[in-house]
């Protein structure tokens, strides 16, 4: 682990916007992004003191196949949504009104 080697560290958890609130049929998987937060919050107080820090993100709409899928999907699941007008609700209440891009993560 890290704070065998005597350097600082970063450990950095991804966890989900449903980290913060859960949505319909899916307790399953806000359950396990709550779990994130709460390991992440708990490592973080844990080493602290070696100087390892703890953070976690949660990202919300990234423009992805697997958005093309919820589009779909929970389309047709939480009404008559043609494709694209489901995703296009969800991106109005962001409040920069737009969806991350998938091809812009960085890892340094």
């Amino acid at each position: 682990m890290l704070s065998g080697s005597g350097h600082a560290g970063r450990l950095i958890n991804t966890a989900s916007g449903q980290a913060r609130q859960g949505f319909v049929y899916t307790p399953h998987y806000a359950a396990s992004k709550f779990c994130v937060l709460g390991i992440t919050q708990s490592l973080a107080k844990e080493l602290a003191p070696t100087g390892i820090t703890v953070n976690a993100f949660c990202p919300g709409i990234v423009t992805t196949d697997m958005w093309s899928y919820n589009d779909e999907a929970w389309g047709k699941l939480l009404g008559d949504y043609k494709p694209g007008e489901l995703m296009a609700e969800w991106v109005a209440n962001i409040p920069m009104k737009r969806a991350g891009n998938g091809g812009t993560w960085r890892v340094w």
